[in-house]
């Protein structure tokens, strides 16, 4: 009995965990969306300055753009990175919200690591469902 009543305990938190990552994932992917909705008009960046700041052990580096929208200047200032993508007077594609030109993101950037994030989530729920199914049909073995 002490064995069905900890394996229950471990597939909620499964579920739980699981449902937290889920939740991220399908967060960060709706944003994603709305983002790419919002800025919907593709503008020339360059690259004006590169930050770099140490966080403890490491460096890291993030670009500050520049680009022109109807005649006038904006900036827009990239994510940190652990490596330099980019070098002063470099030019990339960025994206824009035509409506609030300060809304921008890099258009070649990706949110590749919310997918393994989705997919841990999903198994997790997966994984504490089936426990919970064999932690029931454990304990209906021992009544019988």
């Amino acid at each position: 009995m002490k064995k069905i009543k900890m394996d229950m305990f471990t597939a909620i938190i499964r579920i739980i965990v699981g449902l937290m990552l889920t939740g991220f994932s399908v967060w960060a992917l709706a944003a994603d969306i709305s983002q790419k909705n919002r800025c919907s008009q593709e503008v020339t960046g360059t690259v004006v300055n590169i930050e770099k700041q140490q966080f403890r052990s490491r460096t890291e580096y993030r670009p500050v753009f520049e680009y022109e929208h109807n005649g006038q200047r904006y900036t827009f200032t990239g994510y940190f990175d652990r490596n330099n993508h980019y070098n002063v007077g470099q030019t990339t594609r960025l994206r824009i919200n035509p409506n609030d030109p300060t809304d921008a993101y890099e258009a070649d950037k990706s949110r590749w690591y919310v997918y393994p994030i989705l997919i841990a989530g999903v198994g997790m729920l997966v994984f504490g469902i089936y426990t919970i199914k064999k932690a029931n049909a454990d304990k209906q073995s021992e009544m019988y």
